[in-house]
């Protein structure tokens, strides 16, 4: 990451972490009880996916940290898929059983369950694929906006 700043590559990680996330937010909505009119809805997977574009930062900042590169989201290999996972389960497993034990938010009987950890299945996913989705969107930007070439 060449001619690129930190904050710069922070920037378009949560700008493109919450767009993302919001696609999924929308789509995951029905596997949720009705919290509201259309309106709200979309609201509320709004304010989320601003929520879940801090959890990619807090990612990103992590394994800046443990990798001690700030690129590491370049080509972040084994390790950095190995690391945005486990992150992205903790983290998510952690804000699903609080948000359902305190009502903040409830499932239908359409979601699938984890044993166990008693959490959805799809908000799960999420926080393990949407990262290194995030990620990758936003290396192909910034690598575009700077003119660099980008390996097929």
């Amino acid at each position: 990451m060449t001619n690129r700043t930190v904050p710069e590559t922070l920037v378009v990680v949560f700008v493109v972490g919450v767009g993302v996330n919001f696609a999924w937010e929308v789509t995951q909505s029905v596997l949720f009880a009705p919290m509201g009119g259309w309106v709200s809805g979309v609201w509320r997977c709004f304010t989320a996916s601003l929520g879940d574009g801090v959890i990619i930062l807090t990612i990103a900042a992590i394994g800046w940290l443990w990798f001690q590169r700030a690129d590491w989201i370049v080509r972040p290999g084994l390790g950095g898929y190995a690391l945005t996972t486990t992150l992205g389960v903790a983290i998510v497993v952690l804000i699903e059983r609080h948000a359902l034990a305190t009502g903040r938010w409830a499932y239908t009987e359409r979601m699938p369950v984890l044993p166990g950890v008693h959490v959805g299945v799809v908000p799960v996913l999420q926080m393990v694929i949407m990262p290194p989705v995030a990620f990758l969107v936003a290396v192909r930007f910034l690598k575009r906006k700077h003119g660099e070439v980008i390996a097929q």
